[in-house]
């Protein structure tokens, strides 16, 4: 998915911010039925069975009437057959915004913007969802917002590293980074609350950073997670007008 950030500086200056999302090999995608208010995993018509059955000791989720159950394998492919097999894997998945835009920063100044993604599991444990700035992007693998003639934007530099903390950029500086906002449907205590409490983080380079995680199965219409981003240029520079481009990884992984 391609999450494009655009952000004017001077003349034109934007950020692209590349959305990849990336999931544990269990997820179930294949027979997936859904509408705008139910997600089917799977489905069979059986004569009989139970959903769940237990006791002081044992616990049963059982079938009647699918003799071929079971994974199967050729040199080309990979079957895993029968209701219960395919069921018996987390559902995991995640939407994101199409695109974000930066309003235009004149000279000097801050601009922030927000972008949603949804995540849905069934998984009863949860999920974890994480960024980071990889190989191949962010000026030399820096984290940093680079245009094509190699000027850059630097990341957001925290007093203690990997602490979130309240927003302050020097006047001789330009920097920007990201958080994860507390109106969010999971939030985390590190990035502080909206009105006045927003800490912001640089995006990690060349690692995956925890962004939050969830304790337990989403509802059908899933977590809605409200990802900010914020750039500025301080008073005491002239930032080259641009292009400017970094590309991010989101990964959400069933815990």
């Amino acid at each position: 998915m391609l999450w494009s950030v655009r952000l004017s500086v001077l003349f034109r200056l934007g950020a692209v911010f590349l959305l990849v999302c990336a999931v544990n090999l269990s997820v179930v995608f294949a027979d997936t039925q859904r509408t705008d208010d139910y997600i089917m995993p799977a489905d069979a018509i059986v004569p009989a069975g139970e959903e769940r059955g237990s006791s002081v000791n044992f616990m049963l989720v059982d079938t009647i009437g699918e003799p071929a159950i079971g994974p199967g394998e050729s040199a080309e492919y990979m079957l895993d057959s029968g209701y219960r097999q395919l069921a018996s894997d987390p559902f995991i998945g995640m939407n994101c915004s199409a695109s974000v835009a930066l309003p235009s920063i004149a000279v000097f100044g801050a601009s922030t913007a927000s972008g949603t993604c949804i995540a849905v599991t069934d998984a009863d444990a949860g999920y974890s969802l994480s960024w980071g700035v990889f190989t191949g992007s962010g000026g030399t693998n820096t984290g940093s917002l680079i245009a094509s003639a190699g000027n850059t934007i630097g990341p957001y530099t925290p007093a203690a590293g990997g602490v979130p903390e309240t927003w302050s950029v020097p006047s001789n500086a330009a920097e920007w980074g990201g958080r994860l906002k507390s109106v969010s449907t999971d939030t985390d205590v590190k990035w502080g609350t909206e009105g006045g409490g927003e800490k912001w983080l640089n995006i990690p380079a060349l690692t995956s950073g925890h962004l939050v995680s969830r304790s337990g199965r989403t509802d059908i219409a899933g977590s809605t997670e409200i990802l900010q981003f914020r750039a500025e240029i301080g008073s005491g520079i002239l930032q080259t007008s641009g292009t400017y481009e970094a590309v991010v990884t989101f990964t959400l992984v069933s815990l």
